[in-house]
């Protein structure tokens, strides 16, 4: 752990930055679109352990992350 401690504070601070990010979007629009939209982690999440971490992500955490992203698309073509 020791050396890492910049990357683990710039984890902490971009977590609390996005955090209020989604509490300030759910005062200026409705709360159901902020929420759903904020679900889309999961793609990015899914993404990151693919391509950047090297990680085996499996036939249904694609699915899972497929499934979010269409459901976001819905909501961007529904307004």
């Amino acid at each position: 752990m020791q050396g890492r401690w910049g990357r683990a504070l710039l984890a902490g601070v971009a977590s609390n930055l996005g955090f209020g990010l989604a509490l300030w979007a759910q005062t200026i629009a409705p709360i159901a679109y902020v929420t759903a939209l904020r679900e889309t982690s999961v793609v990015f999440g899914t993404a990151v352990a693919a391509w950047v971490l090297r990680e085996p992500v499996s036939a249904r955490r694609w699915l899972g992350a497929a499934v979010v992203a269409t459901g976001a698309i819905l909501l961007g073509l529904g307004r």
